[in-house]
């Protein structure tokens, strides 16, 4: 059952990531009047930037409540 449930947070992560990562694109588009092609490399640079940001939290957190390093 753990395998489900890390695999269940995980696809949870993601869109989380994915969705505020769309919010913020289409904010920041309305308001700068981007085409639809710089509209979707900016939401990809937000996903990345998110995803990256997520995975060192989640990184450091893990091993700093293991005590490893």
């Amino acid at each position: 059952m753990k395998r489900f449930e890390e695999l269940l947070v995980g696809v949870l992560l993601f869109f989380i990531v994915d969705r505020s990562s769309r919010l913020v694109s289409a904010l920041v588009s309305s308001r700068r009047n981007m085409s639809d092609m710089e509209t979707e490399k900016f939401r990809c640079a937000v996903e990345t930037f998110m995803m990256i940001a997520l995975f060192l939290v989640l990184w450091f957190g893990l091993h700093k409540g293991t005590g490893r390093s």
